[in-house]
């Protein structure tokens, strides 16, 4: 049988193929390694734009230092941070360039610390410059706020004194809700402004004496006079405490009987050693006691809620008891824990849990 010269030998084709074969997966190893970077080369070649122009004020002139910033106009892309915003600062002429702009929608925003912001969205097209001339107008100033005039003509005049009659300088004389209060001078005069109330309650109080009080009502024109009482002086204290039990114990003692309340003389305060109003009053049928700064008091009545109080019969609108009086101070104390058993003389037109009803010495 006769050869054909021109056929391959078995061994010599099947080293063809696979040399054939070597490259092909070398082909496709290269393809798939320049993938990326060709990718990545197209990213970097994605279409952008150019923004120039200049931002002036209401009168034309050049607006330095203003901040100029390139947001994306698709509300996703806005929200995501890691896409860039473009921003640029205006010279002293006021004028500004942004180069590498996204080309598409986006919104500029253009700020300054002395002038309203101002926001313009646009579209943009790719390889083009666009000049731009933005306005913005000065905030205005705040208006003017009318000055309040208050009248603090004193109306009310005094003298406070210790029990021998020597002026008491530098003591403190106040309503006792708080609203107003002076130091009398070097001979113990004071001279304190009219409050709201028809009727107030003064209290002169100074380290070393016990607090003085007295009532005062619209109109008076008398000076007020306030005798403080040095600590420790027993007889003054023991005379005035007479005269009140005598006056008015038995009053308060039928008002107890009939009404059902609670009555507190200054006996059993001082047996006590009770340095707060409300500490005699802790623990007593029918009446809670809850603190708050400081420790003083709130006075609870039946239904839990807020007893009013009375300073000498006078209503005070005061939060505790024991920011107007000390229990040093206090002659009797009465309290009534609800509307339905409080003395028709002793209620107050607010609240309606209760009075707590203090007399001083």
């Amino acid at each position: 049988m006769q050869r054909n010269p021109h056929r391959e030998p078995p061994g010599a084709r099947l080293a063809r193929l696979a040399r054939l074969a070597r490259l092909a997966r070398l082909a496709v190893a290269v393809v798939v390694a320049v993938l990326p970077a060709a990718a990545l080369a197209a990213q970097e070649r994605s279409p952008t734009a150019t923004l120039t122009g200049v931002v002036v004020d209401s009168t034309g002139n050049g607006i330095a230092d203003a901040t100029v910033v390139v947001e994306p106009g698709d509300t996703l892309a806005a929200r995501d941070s890691t896409v860039p915003r473009p921003r640029a600062r205006t010279d002293a002429t006021g004028a500004f360039r942004i180069e590498g702009v996204p080309a598409g929608a986006l919104v500029l925003v253009v700020e300054h610390p002395r002038y309203k912001t101002v926001e313009a969205a646009a579209d943009v097209a790719a390889g083009v410059t666009v000049s731009l001339r933005v306005t913005l107008f000065e905030v205005p100033p705040p208006e003017p706020q009318p000055e309040v005039v208050v009248d603090v003509a004193p109306r009310w005049r005094g003298v406070v004194t210790d029990s021998g009659g020597r002026p008491v300088p530098d003591a403190d004389v106040g309503l006792i809700d708080g609203t107003t209060s002076v130091r009398t001078d070097s001979a113990g005069r004071f001279a304190l402004a009219w409050g709201d109330d028809a009727v107030g309650v003064l209290r002169a109080r100074r380290l070393g004496f016990r607090a003085a009080y007295a009532t005062v009502r619209a109109g008076d024109t008398a000076t007020v006079r306030l005798a403080l009482q040095p600590v420790g002086q027993q007889l003054a204290t023991v005379r005035v405490r007479a005269n009140w039990d005598n006056r008015r114990l038995e009053e308060m003692n039928r008002r107890r009987v009939l009404h059902g309340g609670i009555v507190v003389t200054s006996d059993e305060i001082e047996r006590r050693g009770a340095f707060r109003v409300t500490d005699v009053l802790q623990g007593r049928m029918g009446i809670n006691v809850r603190r708050g700064n400081f420790g003083n008091g709130v006075v609870l009545g039946r239904r839990d809620c807020r007893m009013a109080i009375l300073l000498n019969g006078i209503p005070v609108r005061a939060e505790s008891i024991d920011e107007v009086v000390n229990a040093a101070d206090v002659a009797a104390i009465e309290a009534y824990n609800s509307p339905t058993n409080t003395p028709a003389e002793l209620r107050v037109d607010f609240g309606d849990c209760g009075v707590v009803a203090v007399w001083t010495k």
